[in-house]
């Protein structure tokens, strides 16, 4: 199983599901279950704690910015009610800009991945709520916006198998 550390501050955020998103060098893969850990003491030279499995079900680019007056600004086109620093598991928007304020230089931008994951089911083998007609996989809801593994638009009345990649409709669930 694919391994990626998160901060142990946004431990609880991620198992109660109110962080969805991070913000990554590079995309995860989507539909491939991921292990979320953190390290016991220093990164590197300490164990390794698992948190939870989860799944990227999409991903944009995102462009961070520092204006010259410091202020901060998140462009990207993942759609949700709830703001970024929301999604991201951070109490406010000053403490996220406090965050990434170390790693944009006044004046200038980077683009990072933003990548929106969803607790895996922990048992192997459970029925999903929406099975996949071809292959048998979870047919996750696709939010308006959401990209699938070949990067097609999912729109809200759809749903996209996470193993098979295949979009399915919803208007009869399964």
């Amino acid at each position: 199983m694919i391994r990626r550390p998160v901060d142990p501050r946004f431990a609880d955020a991620v198992l109660n599901e109110t962080k969805f998103t991070t913000i990554r060098d590079k995309p995860w893969p989507i539909g491939v279950p991921i292990m979320l850990f953190h390290w016991s003491g220093k990164p590197y030279r300490s164990k390794q704690i698992d948190l939870t499995p989860v799944v990227a079900v999409g991903f944009w680019p995102i462009t961070i910015t520092q204006g010259e007056d410091r202020s901060m600004s998140y462009a990207h086109g993942m759609e949700n009610e709830k703001s970024i620093h929301e999604t991201e598991g951070f109490g406010s928007k000053e403490e996220m800009d406090q965050w990434f304020r170390r790693l944009v230089k006044p004046g200038k931008s980077i683009t990072r991945a933003l990548i929106r994951f969803r607790l895996a089911r922990s048992v192997e083998g459970s029925s999903y709520e929406y099975p996949c007609t071809d292959c048998g996989g979870d047919a996750y809801v696709g939010l308006s916006g959401w990209r699938g593994p070949e990067g097609e638009i999912i729109s809200k009345n759809e749903r996209l198998c996470l193993r098979c990649g295949r979009k399915r409709g919803i208007e009869r669930p399964i």
